[in-house]
């Protein structure tokens, strides 16, 4: 399992004028299916850090929203930053 806090200064302008940081929380597991228990780490850092994105990826076939954080397969998400 790997667990990675990303909090990257992406000067964005948004149409107000300022700048929006970017801060990701990633979750990564090795397995096909989500369970429960696989989301306990990134909702209790939801309570913490509201502002924060939140990703599970995993090896699964759906990408899924639960309690606020995506659930998505690992190589769409890195295809998805390029």
């Amino acid at each position: 399992m790997y667990r990675i806090v990303w909090n990257y200064n992406f000067h964005n302008w948004t149409e107000y004028g300022k700048s929006k940081d970017l801060f990701w929380a990633i979750d990564v597991k090795n397995a096909a299916q989500v369970q429960p228990k696989d989301l306990k780490a990134l909702k209790t850092f939801g309570e913490d850090y509201p502002e924060a994105e939140r990703f599970l990826l995993y090896r699964g076939r759906d990408k899924l929203l639960r309690d606020g954080i995506t659930i998505q397969l690992c190589q769409d998400f890195l295809l998805g930053l390029t």
